[in-house]
């Protein structure tokens, strides 16, 4: 018989499967918001969308892409910046 919070847990892992989340996105959420056990929140997960889970998964490479994205973005205000001139308003390129 499960323990009265894995019932809550479960619980809460078919309301936001029934919202849409993906199945990483539910573990992650009864983790950080519901306080489960990393493995315990994996595997009643992984039984709701009948596949393994991983909560983390692809975390460190959003925030690398991001990381970059926001570097290119600050290079090109950069180069703007040093192609006007100043004096008269015009475009040094």
């Amino acid at each position: 018989m499960a323990a009265p919070e894995e019932r809550e847990w479960e619980a809460r892992a078919l309301e936001l499967k029934g919202e849409g989340y993906t199945a990483a996105v539910v573990a992650r959420k009864l983790i950080e918001q519901h306080g489960a056990p990393v493995e315990e929140a994996q595997a009643l997960v992984g039984r709701l969308f009948g596949r393994p889970v991983d909560a983390f998964a692809g975390e460190t490479t959003t925030r690398i892409v991001t990381g970059l994205g926001l570097a290119a973005l600050g290079l090109v205000g950069l180069l703007v910046v040093f192609s006007v001139d100043w004096l008269d308003g015009r475009f040094l390129v």
